[in-house]
């Protein structure tokens, strides 16, 4: 088997993988995919590693392999647990809730929707959310940006969800 690490696509995908380039990526996959058709002892597998700065980016991620790559082995996904200001169990409960019910999901076949319900089950952890570890994410992907240059345009839309939690459990 060749298992790709891939964390999102497009610009989630070159933020959180830096230095590298989506339609590079897409290219590779296509010729192992296409090689894994001919070759019948060779499998392509797919692991996302969910964090809250990728959160949002599953969906996308899920719906462009089950397009793409209908026939892949398996699907996996790993939670982040280190470093711990990176976890998608810092999320606020509100924002879980909230990504849950305005999930898009095609269906696929059984090995694709496992990784449906890891996401979900995922999502569902119950933790108080620790806002200190979360800001500490924040503030070194911040710090991180201001090195390399760059921005953090790719995942504004999650961190625009913490902002506006954030002001409405302090009011």
């Amino acid at each position: 088997s060749l298992q790709f690490s891939i964390d999102g696509t497009g610009e989630i995908f070159e933020y959180l993988r830096t230095n590298s380039v989506d339609a590079t990526m897409n290219a590779n996959v296509d010729k192992f995919y296409q090689l894994a058709e001919r070759v019948h002892n060779i499998h392509v597998t797919f692991n996302f590693t969910l964090s809250w700065m990728n959160v949002l980016a599953f969906p996308a991620f899920y719906n462009w392999a089950l397009d793409n790559y209908p026939d892949a082995g398996t699907m996996h996904l790993t939670k982040i647990s280190g470093p711990k200001h990176y976890a998608v169990d810092l999320l606020p409960e509100d924002i879980k809730k909230n990504i849950l019910s305005s999930l898009s999901l095609k269906e696929g076949s059984l090995q694709f929707q496992r990784v449906v319900n890891l996401y979900k089950e995922s999502l569902q952890f119950s933790n108080p959310g620790n806002t200190v570890l979360l800001n500490k994410g924040i503030a070194e992907l911040k710090r991180l940006a201001d090195l390399r240059k760059t921005t953090l345009i790719s995942i504004e839309p999650i961190l625009k969800l913490i902002e506006q939690n954030t002001n409405q459990t302090t009011q």
